[in-house]
């Protein structure tokens, strides 16, 4: 069975992209009034990306566990990790980049000592999907 969870979104994040994205639009406004066409364009493409890109990470960040694989999906970002492959999920904090919107985040740790951190909204579930795909997971995350 293949079940989807979605990231859990810290607050503070989304305060900090909303006060981001305020300025970058406004210079854009700037840019595009006083620039030459070519540069319209350029400002404009600059623009799609440097502003898009944080909406589609905010807005598709989510988990798919099926029976072979871990899918992790972050805007145009994706990593497939083969289940059989994990040996452990831990709780963490740790703030290195990852493909999470929380702090909140589980650690999943491969057999190749690879890790990447994700912040399931449902801890729990993410848990027990990834147990049921490998009974072998070793699990260390406390229940909320």
């Amino acid at each position: 069975m293949t079940q989807t969870f979605p990231s859990k979104i810290d607050t503070w994040l989304i305060v900090v992209l909303a006060l981001s994205l305020v300025p970058a639009g406004m210079g854009v406004v700037v840019a595009i009034t006083t620039a030459t066409p070519m540069e319209r364009g350029l400002t404009a493409l600059g623009a799609l990306v440097g502003l898009g890109l944080p909406v589609w990470v905010l807005a598709a960040t989510h988990y798919t566990v099926s029976p072979d694989t871990l899918l992790v999906r972050s805007g145009p970002f994706r990593w497939r990790i083969p289940t059989n492959s994990i040996v452990a999920v831990r709780a963490t904090n740790n703030p290195l980049s990852s493909p999470a919107l929380s702090l909140d985040r589980v650690d999943v740790v491969t057999h190749k000592g690879r890790h990447i951190r994700v912040s399931p909204d449902d801890k729990q579930g993410f848990c027990a999907a990834l147990t049921a795909a490998n009974a072998q997971i070793q699990v260390d995350v406390p229940s909320a």
